[in-house]
């Protein structure tokens, strides 16, 4: 048993998305059959099993909320994030420009 709080934070993007980067993604149905792999994996059913306090964030201002005052019970807490792959991967790419961008300027 924990004497702390340890609170385990899922980004759950429905699985896969990293192999977005790879040239496969061009061939959708080989793509999401052996690469994606979609899933739909339930984290408050894993937590529940475990007997683990769970919580979905819904918002961005629920997660920015979240904090040690919020949960101050000892032990694992799971705290899940579920995201859309698109728009997951739409940030990713922007970001990876924006930081590459900025490498560059700073040379």
């Amino acid at each position: 048993m924990l004497d702390n709080p340890l609170i385990v934070v899922v980004l759950n993007n429905g699985g896969g998305n990293i192999f977005r980067m790879l040239p496969i993604h061009q061939h959708k149905e080989q793509y999401t059959r052996y690469f994606e792999t979609p899933q739909q994996a339930s984290f408050e059913h894993l937590a529940n099993m475990h007997s683990l306090p769970y919580r979905s964030i819904k918002t961005t201002k629920q997660l920015g909320d979240l904090s040690l005052q919020t949960i101050s019970s000892p032990g694992i807490h799971i705290v899940e994030c579920k995201t859309n792959s698109d728009a997951s991967m739409q940030l990713r790419n922007e970001l990876e420009f924006y930081g590459t961008r900025r490498i560059r300027w700073k040379k």
